[in-house]
């Protein structure tokens, strides 16, 4: 094999193994891109680093100014995208994080939809004569939307659907609604 063919090979195999290292991050899903910005060693973080389901806030000195909380708290871009801050060796870094559920006032929502409507009678959890809520922790204590009246007519039912996402239905009560229920 002559010279010039070696290196027609090397360099294809250069460029092949270069594109596999570039695409794994496509193939798992989590693709994180972390800044950083320069402060001067004065770095608080409210939840204490990188935690994905407490809504938090950093404050930094840089350059010598308070940034002040405003600037740096967690937030949602989208339905399940997380800007997280946190502070790493006196420094403000921010992560985008992919939440597995939803994000919602700056942090991931944990796993685990619990609808408190659901019995033997009501397995999908759309009992419309019953006051309820959903929740998305597992000790049914995180973040809960309850069943309430649109109107005298209208009942707004909450329930967790097939993909653990909670959605929320709007029923017509034949005999009124009162207090987030239809009446019997």
């Amino acid at each position: 094999m002559k010279t010039d063919d070696k290196t027609k090979y090397v360099i294809i195999a250069a460029i092949f193994v270069m594109a596999i290292f570039a695409a794994v991050p496509l193939f798992t899903g989590n693709t994180p891109s972390v800044q950083g910005y320069s402060t001067r060693g004065e770095c608080f973080d409210s939840d204490g680093g990188k935690d994905y389901f407490t809504s938090g806030y950093v404050i930094a000195t840089m350059d010598g100014v308070d940034s002040g909380v405003d600037n740096f708290k967690d937030r949602c871009i989208g339905e399940k995208t997380l800007l997280e801050n946190f502070c790493l060796d006196g420094t403000l870094k921010r992560i985008h994080h992919d939440c597995e559920y939803e994000c919602e006032d700056g942090a991931c929502l944990p796993s685990g939809c619990f609808d408190s409507d659901i019995s033997n009678r009501y397995p999908n959890g759309r009992d419309y004569y019953q006051k309820g809520y959903v929740s998305f922790t597992y000790d049914n204590t995180g973040d809960a939307k309850e069943d309430w009246c649109l109107d005298g007519d209208t009942v707004q039912e909450w329930i967790c659907n097939a993909d653990g996402k909670r959605v929320d239905l709007t029923i017509d009560c034949p005999n009124g609604c009162h207090d987030g229920a239809c009446q019997p």
